[in-house]
C-alpha cells in the first residue's frame, strides 16, 4: 500500500513537472539591448527566438524562419511611432534606432501572422500563436533626472507587461529589491495564465498576479531578466484556411538589474 502511494505521488509530481516544462519551454521572442541610450548615438537591439531558460537560440534555415513575419516599432518620448528595419542574422534579428531627445523609448516587436499550431500532444489544443516583446530604453537627461519618472507607459499589445519604474535607476532595477509590473490583456489589468521570470543564469520563477494584474518578484542576481507570460484566449476561428480552438498570446518583457 505504501509503495502504491509512493507511485501515485511520483506520477503526480512528474505530471506537474511536465506541465511546468511544457509551459516554460515553448518558444517565444525576446529582445536584448542596453537599457541606456545616448542622444544622437545609434542604439542596437537584438531579437531572439527560442527558449532562453534552456539557452536555446533558433537559427536561420531552422525555426528562426518561423519569425519572418516580425514587425518592430520604436515609440519615442512624444509617443510617435517609427517602424524599425529588421535584419535577419544567423541566430537573431537585429534592428537599431537613434534617439533624438532625452526620455523613454519603447522597442516593441510582434508576430501576429504565425501559422496555426497543433499542440494537442501537449494538451494545449489547436492554437493560433501571437507573439509580443517589449523592452524599455531610457535616454537620460543630465539636467532633468525626473524626466524618466514622469513618463507614463501604456499597454500597446493585446497582451502586455508594463513595469513600474518610479523607484528604478535609469531602467535598471536592483538586486534583492522587489520589482513591480502590471499584466494587461486588451488594455485591462487581468489575473490569468502563467507568468515566469527568467534570470540570466537560467533560474526561473513563477509569478502570481492579483486581480488587477499587479505582479512582483525579487531578483537575486544582476543582469537582464526576461519576464514571460502565456495567456490563452478562448476564441475559435480560421487563419490561412486552418481552424483553431484558441488564441495563445505570449508577451515578453526584458528588464535590466544591477547590484
Amino acid at each position: 500500500m505504501k509503495n502504491l502511494i509512493k507511485i501515485r505521488k511520483s506520477i503526480i509530481y512528474l505530471s506537474l513537472l511536465t506541465t511546468v516544462y511544457v509551459i516554460c519551454s515553448a518558444h517565444f521572442i525576446w529582445t536584448e539591448t542596453s537599457g541606456i541610450a545616448t542622444v544622437g548615438k545609434e542604439h542596437l537591439v537584438n531579437l531572439f527566438f527560442g527558449e532562453i531558460n534552456f539557452n536555446q537560440f533558433e537559427i536561420s534555415g531552422g525555426r528562426l524562419d518561423e519569425m519572418d513575419g516580425l514587425k518592430s516599432i520604436c515609440i519615442n518620448p512624444k509617443n510617435s511611432e517609427k517602424e524599425l528595419q529588421l535584419v535577419k542574422q544567423k541566430d537573431r534579428f537585429t534592428t537599431k534606432f537613434t534617439p533624438e531627445e532625452a526620455g523613454v523609448y519603447h522597442v516593441l516587436t510582434s508576430n501576429t501572422v504565425a501559422k496555426v499550431m497543433d499542440l494537442r500532444k501537449s494538451g494545449l489544443g489547436i492554437v493560433k500563436p501571437m507573439y509580443y516583446a517589449r523592452q524599455i530604453v531610457f535616454c537620460p537627461d543630465k539636467t532633468n533626472s525626473d524626466i524618466l519618472k514622469t513618463s507614463t507607459i501604456k499597454p500597446y499589445f493585446d497582451l502586455d507587461l508594463i513595469p513600474e519604474y518610479s523607484n528604478s535607476k535609469l531602467n535598471t532595477f536592483s538586486v534583492n529589491q522587489p520589482i513591480n509590473f502590471y499584466a494587461y490583456f486588451k488594455k485591462a489589468g487581468v489575473k490569468g495564465g502563467k507568468i515566469f521570470a527568467h534570470a540570466p543564469n537560467g533560474w526561473s520563477k513563477e509569478i502570481d498576479a492579483n486581480e488587477k494584474g499587479l505582479c512582483s518578484f525579487t531578483p537575486l542576481w544582476e543582469g537582464q531578466y526576461v519576464i514571460d507570460w502565456v495567456y490563452t484566449e478562448n476564441s475559435t476561428g480560421t487563419y490561412q484556411e486552418k481552424q483553431f480552438e484558441f488564441i495563445r498570446h505570449r508577451a515578453v518583457l526584458t528588464i535590466n538589474v544591477v547590484k
